[in-house]
């Protein structure tokens, strides 16, 4: 049962409801799982890039049908604002081994691409048996680099989003739905009548 979501004077549209959202995660989990048990991988460690990976990391989880453990980095790329850096930084690191694992890289959101391109070396320097990346949204018209993105669950425009764990300065991570935002209307409110 979807729940009614009250637009927020900032926001324009719902670009995705929760139930949509559900079925594609059930979805990419067949599909990877599908992916993984044909190469005879039957474990991998799953991990997601904090904070907005995890709603969709713990519903895609649900579903898979291989086995699983868990792993989550924070990686800054964007801070306080709505542009992507083109330095990642490493704020905290996975704690295993991950050398010769499979490794699913777990993605709310790509933009710029150099995030995942960083992480990936990393996870190369690492000794990570194979990598592989999925994304519940691609922004694929921002791409700066070239990312090899192996599962995409929307392709979505160049429009600020938040919802389903992407937020905008840390608000509106919370909401089950994908929503555009108008970026004007959010930077020119008064934000200290909601505290």
């Amino acid at each position: 049962m979807e729940k009614n979501i009250v637009l927020h004077p900032v926001m324009k549209e719902v670009m995705f409801t929760e139930s949509q959202l559900d079925n594609k995660c059930i979805e990419l989990a067949k599909t990877i799982s599908d992916s993984y048990h044909k190469k005879n991988i039957n474990n991998i460690v799953m991990l997601g890039l904090l904070k907005g990976c995890v709603p969709f990391m713990a519903n895609l989880m649900k579903y898979m049908s291989v086995g699983v453990t868990t792993e989550y980095m924070v990686v800054a790329s964007y801070g306080n604002s709505d542009k992507s850096s083109t330095t990642p930084q490493i704020l905290l690191d996975i704690n295993q081994n991950i050398e010769n694992k499979d490794v699913l890289i777990v993605e709310d959101i790509i933009d710029s691409g150099y995030t995942l391109e960083f992480i990936s070396r990393h996870l190369k320097n690492r000794g990570a048996k194979s990598i592989k990346i999925v994304t519940m949204f691609d922004k694929e018209e921002r791409r700066q680099i070239a990312v090899n993105v192996d599962w995409v669950g929307f392709k979505i425009s160049n429009e600020f989003v938040v919802g389903y764990g992407l937020d905008y300065a840390q608000k509106f991570r919370n909401l089950p739905a994908l929503i555009s935002v108008d970026i004007e209307k959010f930077n020119k409110y008064d934000w200290s009548k909601e505290e």
